[in-house]
């Protein structure tokens, strides 16, 4: 009797253990880095070289151009093919290693003369490539938005600074990649909306460190990157407006004699 209720032990166990292992069901096991990429219905080899060999079609599509004006041009009435290559050769311009989404944080720079910061701009690479993939209305371009948005995520804090405080159109985005089953497991990072497209804006005016605080301002750096604390410039989310930050030690006025 004992060994009958073990073998029936061992039996459910079984089953449970394949109920719970999507990659034995689909008849292979996938290795720990592949585990990363699953979503509700894994994308097969086969479709993820699709999705590469037509993100290699759209860098070869674009033009080659200065970055800001690649970034001009996403702005302009085009076709949702058109717009995915422009956002793909500005992500391949400006984020480190020739395109290395998981590297957002270590952009730096502006664009002269007006102050743009190049970190914004990347990101508004990012949202009008995978919302103009979307609009292509193809399995491949489904595939690439997914593994793009992936490879971005892939730092932490540009989950946290871009994605769960992003922009409103993050939110149909993320629900567009949902809504196709393409999403990592507990699907992407939930969001709170804060401001619109386009992210890089000329740095116009000023904000005292107090203001720029109180309204929970981002603060960047003094070339252009995301501040690890305070920084040289705000960043208001809301409004879309970049600050030049006033600390207490630059209002003190210099008086001759006085010292």
């Amino acid at each position: 009797m004992s060994a009958r209720i073990n073998g029936f032990g061992l039996f459910f166990l079984s089953l449970l253990f394949l109920a719970f292992s999507p990659g034995l069901l689909l008849g292979r096991t996938y290795l720990p880095e592949e585990a990363e990429t699953l979503t509700l219905y894994p994308i097969t080899a086969e479709k993820r070289q699709e999705a590469e060999e037509l993100q290699q079609a759209l860098l070869e599509e674009a033009p080659l151009l200065e970055e800001k004006k690649l970034w001009e041009k996403l702005w302009l009435p085009a076709p949702p093919r058109e717009r995915a290559a422009l956002g793909l050769r500005l992500m391949e311009q400006i984020f480190p290693s020739r395109g290395d989404l998981g590297e957002w944080e270590k952009i730096r720079g502006f664009w002269h003369p007006t102050l743009h910061p190049r970190s914004l701009a990347a990101l508004d690479g990012l949202f009008i490539t995978l919302e103009a993939l979307l609009e292509m209305q193809q399995r491949e371009a489904d595939i690439l938005a997914h593994d793009l948005l992936r490879q971005f995520c892939a730092s932490p804090r540009a989950r946290q600074i871009t994605l769960r405080q992003g922009p409103e159109i993050y939110n149909t985005l993320r629900d567009k990649l949902e809504a196709l089953n393409l999403a990592p497991p507990g699907g992407w990072p939930r969001w709170s909306g804060r401001g619109n497209l386009p992210l890089a804006r000329p740095v116009r005016g000023s904000v005292t460190v107090d203001t720029a605080l109180a309204r929970r301002m981002t603060f960047l750096d003094g070339q252009g990157g995301i501040a690890s604390g305070l920084g040289r410039y705000a960043w208001d989310r809301e409004k879309g407006n970049i600050y030049r930050v006033i600390y207490r030690e630059d209002r003190i006025i210099f008086i001759p004699g006085s010292h």
